[in-house]
């Protein structure tokens, strides 16, 4: 579908893995005529927890039996829907809304990734038309569809040479000239966010708990054996992957929470390292680091100290651009899709496909005007 106009208000939102709310971003998009990236402006950001009662559901939403899944799949759109609809009556104009959802499988591997949002309810709730469902048509492609972030990190890449993200799971881009090595890292903020439920907490602020304690060596073995890290990117996790493998280490695990958190926080460190060592020769780097885990000062002391070593420079932008950098990429990558405009970075030199991420659902007399 064309744009409405040369400019666009989007409303993206993301719900990430660590499920401390949804994160949304108002973005106006204006396209420039000699085909350059589009300019864009920050309207509106905002982060709205979710009532308890669905939190709890959500963090069971891959054991629920199958005609539970579907109503608490309808329950979650429909709250999506609302929240938009109370955002455009504060006085709003939104043109497009871009839903990530709530991921509750990823399986690139068996071919599929589902996440919880249903674009038809979203519509007729908001009152907007509404992209959701991105990355399935990269994985019949046979890609990862995972991470999402190359698409934005080029429109920065003056700014940088490595985009870090430290979210639920930590994902990294490096950027090339015509692709983004992109991939999935380790367990981040939900194996943080684990430890600080343990010690009455929703996290750890600022990391002060994870300073005060120490790297278990033993444990920080166990984590590093995560066989993940030693495959190849392009490559990404699920949330199941995270669980199976990081909460068992940890429950078995007689230490104190802040030796865990401590030792946690190292592993990040040297997983991020791994894959940073082979496109660190040459001149100096740097990498901008957006994210929840940008603001855990102990993680981001230990990761700057760490990749000094490799002559890369950590960057840290803003608060903003920090903790709605997801929604701004699903804002932008909702624009593109609705312009007819690949959304997906090919993952290698050799694949030339132009992907087009994400289903449209219009709400009921919707009416378009298509520009010539």
């Amino acid at each position: 579908m064309k744009n409405l106009s040369d400019t666009m208000i989007v409303l993206g939102l993301m719900s990430g893995s660590s499920l401390d709310g949804t994160d949304i971003g108002i973005f106006k998009f204006t396209e420039n005529s000699d085909g350059s990236d589009p300019d864009i402006e920050w309207l509106k950001t905002q982060t709205n927890a979710y009532p308890d009662h669905l939190k709890e559901k959500l963090k069971r939403s891959d054991q629920l039996p199958l005609e539970s899944y579907f109503e608490l799949e309808a329950e979650l759109s429909r709250y999506y829907g609302q929240l938009i609809r109370e955002i455009k009556n504060e006085g709003h104009s939104i043109d497009l809304v871009s839903v990530h959802g709530h991921t509750v499988f990823h399986q690139p591997d068996k071919g599929f990734s589902i996440q919880m949002g249903l674009g038809g309810i979203i519509a007729e709730n908001a009152g907007v038309p509404v992209v959701t469902d991105f990355r399935n048509n990269a994985i019949a492609l046979g890609w990862q569809g995972a991470p999402m972030v190359p698409i934005l990190d080029h429109l920065f890449k003056s700014k940088a040479d490595f985009f870090l993200n430290l979210g639920g799971i930590a994902n990294l881009s490096i950027i090339e000239d015509k692709y983004t090595l992109s991939m999935d890292v380790c367990g981040c903020n939900q194996v943080l966010d684990f430890l600080a439920a343990q010690a009455g907490m929703e996290y750890d602020e600022n990391g002060k708990m994870a300073s005060k304690g120490n790297t278990d060596t033993e444990l920080l073995s166990k984590f590093n054996e995560f066989d993940f890290l030693q495959q190849k990117a392009p490559k990404s996790l699920s949330n199941q992957q995270i669980r199976s493998y990081y909460i068992p280490l940890l429950r078995n695990n007689h230490l104190p929470v802040e030796d865990k958190m401590r030792t946690m926080v190292e592993h990040i460190v040297e997983a991020i390292a791994l894959e940073l060592k082979s496109g660190s020769e040459g001149h100096p780097k740097k990498m901008m680091v957006s994210g929840g885990g940008a603001h855990h000062l102990t993680l981001m002391e230990r990761l700057k100290k760490e990749l000094a070593a490799f002559n890369i420079e950590i960057i840290v932008p803003d608060n903003n651009f920090i903790d709605f950098k997801e929604s701004l990429l699903m804002a932008y990558a909702g624009w593109l899709r609705w312009r007819g405009v690949s959304n997906f970075i090919p993952e290698n030199h050799e694949n030339t496909l132009e992907v087009y991420g994400g289903g449209v659902y219009l709400p009921a007399n919707f009416k378009t005007n298509n520009k010539k």
